[in-house]
């Protein structure tokens, strides 16, 4: 299947997600061109969901683009070792659907 842009293809993928989430506990996309932080946005946008922000992590992780909700995975140098954590797990609010 053809798409005219990341967004469009992002809104296919959503479609996707919900009608078979339900039957799956995780699903993969493999292949999907997004190699910029930009066309992550322009993926995830088209897919029209709320995202959460970063607020009360463990660590420093700022934006990736401004006016996004596009983080960075860490901005800790790479000689520091971050201890395995889940990740915001004592927030009320969850993330349905996460994106990497």
């Amino acid at each position: 299947m053809l798409f005219r842009s990341l967004s469009e293809m992002g809104a296919n993928c959503m479609e996707y997600i919900r009608k078979n989430l339900t039957n799956r506990r995780a699903i993969l996309f493999r292949g999907i061109p997004a190699e910029t932080a930009q066309d992550f946005l322009a993926l995830t946008e088209g897919m029209r969901g709320k995202p959460l922000s970063y607020e009360g992590g463990a660590v420093p992780r700022p934006k990736e683009l401004k006016n996004s909700d596009i983080y960075f995975s860490s901005a800790e140098p790479g000689a520091y070792t971050i201890e395995l954590h889940n990740e915001m797990a004592y927030l009320k609010t969850f993330p349905r659907k996460v994106f990497s």
